[in-house]
């Protein structure tokens, strides 16, 4: 009997101490941006965000509403430094991921594929709470295999420019 009561008091203070779970939120490449509320420092996102990805991506994290917000994405790394604090820009995502004061802390994470879920923790809060957007995004980068053929034939011209140019002093 003991032993219930201690496992109770166990679970009990363990809801406490981390709160209530974040809602799993699924998003796909291409679907737009998925907004999460925060709390204070320390705490966590509202939502989880879970996928599956056939191909590469880019994960887009980005604040928004006030400036100043600053996040840990679990297992990626921290969004960028914001360079102000309370500048406004409503739920414009976009708006605050390209800002190019960087007022609006965000970043961008390249993802191979493979299954996920993204959480994270807000490490900067000035105002106490707020609204940060993630996004996937499509890759648009030249495969490797396909970029070295390129590469080899650029410098075989580049070669054959630079002998015809030394022939041309050579004789000159």
């Amino acid at each position: 009997m003991k032993l219930k009561g201690l496992l109770a008091v166990l679970a009990v203070s363990l809801a406490a101490v981390t709160g209530t779970p974040a809602h799993a939120t699924a998003i796909s490449v291409g679907d737009g941006w998925h907004p999460f509320d925060f709390g204070g420092v320390g705490s966590s996102w509202s939502d989880d965000f879970s996928f599956t990805l056939s191909a590469p991506a880019y994960l887009k994290v980005t604040d928004a509403f006030l400036s100043g917000d600053r996040f840990d994405v679990t297992g990626l790394g921290l969004t960028s430094i914001p360079t102000s604090v309370g500048d406004s820009i409503g739920g414009d995502a976009d708006g605050a991921y390209n800002d190019p004061a960087g007022r609006w802390s965000h970043r961008l994470w390249y993802l191979a594929a493979g299954v996920y879920d993204i959480t994270g923790t807000v490490i900067v809060s000035p105002f106490g709470s707020g609204t940060g957007y993630a996004q996937l995004v499509a890759t648009s980068a030249v495969p490797l295999p396909a970029a070295l053929p390129l590469f080899g034939a650029a410098l075989a011209g580049f070669g054959a420019i630079g002998r015809r140019l030394r022939r041309r002093q050579a004789t000159a």
